[in-house]
């Protein structure tokens, strides 16, 4: 049951941020990320950890910054909802979805 929750959860908050950034100017994931990275980048490593900054900030060699959320797991897709989005559909306390995930 928790992994359906998760998959399908996963989904759509994906589809959530696809819609929330196509409402922003501009709306590409690449622009956002560029013109937040020092935000992004400042939270502490409890909220945004150094495995979800290389998804988001990988070396230049890799690709660069990712234009698709797709691949993004349910805990970056929240993140990026709360920190970028204006309107995310929820602002409750950052370690609910954590803490259900790790249990």
């Amino acid at each position: 049951l928790a992994a359906l929750l998760v998959d399908e959860g996963t989904l759509l908050l994906r589809k959530l941020l696809e819609r929330e950034l196509n409402r922003m100017n501009p709306p590409s994931l690449r622009q956002q990320l560029q013109n937040h990275r020092n935000y992004l980048c400042g939270l502490r490593p409890r909220y945004f950890n150094a495995d979800q900054r290389n998804t988001l900030y990988p070396h230049p060699s890799r690709g660069g910054v990712p234009d698709s959320p797709h691949g993004f797991d349910i805990s970056l897709l929240e993140l990026l909802l709360k920190e970028l989005c204006r309107n995310a559909p929820h602002r409750g306390p950052r370690d609910r979805l954590r803490r259900y995930r790790n249990n």
